[in-house]
């Protein structure tokens, strides 16, 4: 065998061996994961359904679309909780993170979408934290976390809650083009 090829067979072997493929996410090793961390849990087919924190949360996931959802539902939606929409959307520029607040048949929720293949293990344990916290929070923060994106830093409770003045708060929508 000449020289090059058998550089080239052990560069090969080298690089073969040190590039692993990423550590992939299946809805098995999600689901393992999730009960890890939150204890007793409810599996069915494509469904975990776990109590975190005192939050109940369900992990919905599809192998064949690359999908999975976490989703705590938090109130029935009223005229009530109608009339905080809007508060709702400007918390979910703001303050929700990774987790926004959705609305599905007739229930405000805490969801978090994302693809299967490319979760890691630190991202779930950060939803489901920020899940929690989201639900825990609707009502008066409305808040996943510690950061936010522009929010009022002072602010104690969702009426006091408005946007800080930032370049993003100035940008002109009447000029979208068209």
């Amino acid at each position: 065998m000449n020289r090059f090829a058998i550089m080239l067979s052990v560069t090969f072997m080298i690089f073969g061996c040190a590039t692993s493929p990423p550590d992939v996410m299946s809805q098995q090793s999600i689901f393992d994961h999730i009960e890890k961390i939150a204890g007793v849990a409810r599996v069915s087919t494509d469904v975990v359904e776990i109590q975190y924190k005192g939050i109940a949360i369900a992990c919905v996931s599809d192998e064949v679309h690359d999908r999975m959802c976490l989703i705590a539902p938090i109130a029935r939606l009223n005229a009530a909780e109608a009339a905080r929409l809007e508060i709702l959307l400007i918390a979910n520029f703001h303050s929700t993170l990774d987790v926004r607040y959705a609305i599905n048949e007739g229930v405000i929720c805490a969801a978090f979408m994302h693809p299967l293949s490319t979760l890691t293990r630190p991202q779930l344990e950060s939803t489901m934290h920020q899940v929690a916290s989201l639900s825990s929070n609707f009502g008066s923060i409305d808040s996943s976390g510690e950061l936010t994106c522009g929010a009022n830093p002072g602010a104690k409770s969702r009426n006091e809650f408005r946007p800080r003045k930032t370049s993003l708060t100035r940008i002109n929508l009447n000029n979208r083009g068209g």
